[in-house]
Formats: C-alpha cells, structure tokens, sequence
C-alpha cells in the first residue's frame, strides 16, 4: 500500500517528490468515518470497493461510477521502480 501511495503521487508530482514521501496508515474503527454523511463500515468500503450499491448518498455513487468510467478509458502504464 506503501509502495503504491508513494507511486501515485510521483506520478502526479514527479519523481523528486519520492524521497519526501511520507505515508502513514492508520486504523479506524467502523462506524467512525464516513462520506457524504454517512458513517462507512467495512461492508460499506467492500461494496465501494466491488461496485455494488452501498447506500451511499447519490454523489458518492455518481463519483465513483465517474471514477470508473474514467479509469476503463486509460490506458495502463508501466511505472519503473525509479531506482
């Protein structure tokens, strides 16, 4: 997750930005978090995560079917390990 973090944004920044990269992860438990004002549980991001229905408010759903859409549309690139 690290590796793919860091990946993303020196493909937006550029790739003296990965020595200054610093990810952090932390736990959350469920039900403390949400999006769009609704509290999010780990069925909630499974379901974000395979493209069912979760419930969602309408924009959540609107972005991520965007998201979607916009993602099948590029194509892949091949990243170096940039080392």
């Amino acid at each position: 997750m690290v590796e793919k973090l860091t990946a993303a944004l020196v493909s937006t920044a550029g790739e003296p930005m990965r020595p200054a990269t610093w990810v952090t992860i932390e736990e959350v438990a469920g039900g403390a978090w949400g999006i769009g004002g609704k509290a999010m549980h780990t069925g909630d991001v499974l379901g974000l995560r395979s493209g069912a229905r979760t419930g969602a408010p309408p924009p959540i759903e609107g972005v991520l079917r965007s998201a979607r859409r916009l993602a099948s549309r590029r194509p892949e690139r091949s990243h170096g390990s940039g080392r």
